[in-house]
């Protein structure tokens, strides 16, 4: 993940200055644009722009981009990042407002279904995703210390859909589909077929320019991921205000490194130049 993103900005020399901690594996990256940062300073230096490469459980992300001062107007948008880090706060704000945000509780038994998932409230990923009944679900629970949230589990394909927003438009780059397996009670994600819902472009489409107006996007790489209830119906159960794993596979799937469209260094884009491919994981 970090080579990618290195590989890209050093291609560019008079557009980028890169800057990497010194304490970090990549010290030893041999390349004359890169320049070297003490770890203790980084934090008091002033960057144009800053990928972070982490979590948004506990806020983790969300801390880091506050404490490298970034111009959320080049990330985002300091809402979706809030937000987005807890997936009730996330629900309560959109649930009154659209209809394609998948129902979350904060108690088991008031899921309308005999099939229950949950996760925590500030996961990423499948990680601590278990499934199972409501007997099931609460025993499952007691051992954990951290709060978890509860959703409807749907028996149809789980998909996600990458998005990136420049300063003159939107892209959403390609809808995929994710290959998960259940292991006793625990949901594990094993593969990511790249571009296979792309067929989809218009519904979500039209989800991806409600989320950029509701949260004031104007510059960033994001993604969602929904359930596919049926032809007409697709419903939302995690936003992700980051680089997602699914992300990397569009180098294959793509022309060109996706990362072009978010400088406009390129602006011919079609979803259907895809290349169907798979990222096992």
């Amino acid at each position: 993940m970090v080579n990618f993103l290195l590989n890209f900005y050093l291609k560019y020399p008079k557009l980028f200055r890169v800057f990497i901690p010194i304490n970090n594996k990549y010290k030893y990256f041999k390349n004359k644009n890169v320049e070297y940062i003490e770890a203790s300073k980084l934090f008091s230096f002033r960057f144009d722009e800053v990928v972070v490469i982490a979590p948004e459980e506990n806020y983790c992300l969300y801390n880091l981009l506050k404490k490298f001062k970034v111009d959320f107007t080049n990330y985002l948008s300091e809402d979706f990042v809030k937000y987005s880090s807890n997936k009730l706060k996330l629900y309560n704000k959109l649930c009154s407002k659209y209809s394609f945000i998948e129902p979350v509780y904060e108690n088991p038994l008031n899921v309308p279904s005999e099939k229950i998932i949950t996760k925590p409230i500030d996961g990423y990923g499948s990680c601590n995703t278990s499934v199972g009944d409501v007997n099931q679900i609460c025993k499952l629970n007691k051992n954990y210390s951290k709060k978890f949230i509860f959703q409807k589990f749907h028996d149809k394909p789980i998909c996600s859909a990458n998005i990136l927003v420049n300063s003159k438009k939107s892209y959403v780059l390609s809808i995929n589909e994710i290959v998960a397996k259940q292991k006793n009670n625990n949901i594990i994600t094993e593969k990511i077929i790249i571009g296979k819902h792309n067929n989809l472009l218009s519904k979500v489409n039209k989800i991806t320019e409600s989320i950029i107006k509701e949260f004031n996007i104007k510059k960033g790489v994001f993604g969602f991921d929904f359930i596919l209830v049926n032809s007409h119906t697709i419903k939302i159960i995690d936003v992700n205000p980051r680089l997602t794993t699914s992300f990397f596979g569009l180098i294959e799937s793509l022309p060109v490194n996706p990362l072009e469209y978010l400088y406009n260094l390129q602006n011919k884009f079609n979803i259907n130049d895809h290349k169907v491919c798979e990222i096992n994981l």
